[in-house]
């Protein structure tokens, strides 16, 4: 009997034991896939090492606990990363409307003031920048 384990970057063991019989030529292949070693060779690890079963299980568990502590790490760094992008996007949002308040007021100052030219000019670019930023605006899904 044979075993033959590929070598794979995928954190589940696969394990695959084949027997040829010469002869009629009968193959027999079975395959097992899992973080543990297949029941058989789990059986033959505890005969030749008493309680190395319990060994592996215990570290199987660990490796789950674990892996399941690194998924709700990377779920609160999400929404962390989730709430910043909001938090940018909406600041970024009041301090425009800020700046096109301060200048188009300031254009319609100007234009009561006797300085048309200057007073059109400021209300033209705000408006100008603020149609800009509505059609570049990204889509949200």
């Amino acid at each position: 009997m044979s075993d033959k384990r590929p070598q794979t970057r995928n954190p589940q063991q696969q394990q695959v034991r084949a027997r040829a019989v010469s002869g009629d030529q009968a193959l027999q292949v079975e395959a097992f896939s899992g973080l543990l070693p297949h029941p058989e060779m789990l059986k033959e690890y505890e005969a030749i090492l008493p309680g190395a079963a319990e060994r592996l299980l215990q570290l199987a568990e660990r490796e789950q606990a674990n892996r399941n502590g690194l998924e709700k790490e990377d779920q609160v760094l999400q929404k962390l990363v989730i709430g910043n992008v909001h938090r940018d996007r909406l600041t970024g949002m009041w301090v425009a409307a800020v700046l096109a308040l301060l200048f188009g007021g300031s254009g319609i100052a100007c234009a009561f003031q006797g300085q048309l030219a200057i007073g059109l000019t400021l209300v033209g670019a705000t408006i100008g920048v603020v149609i800009n930023g509505f059609l570049r605006a990204p889509k949200s899904n």
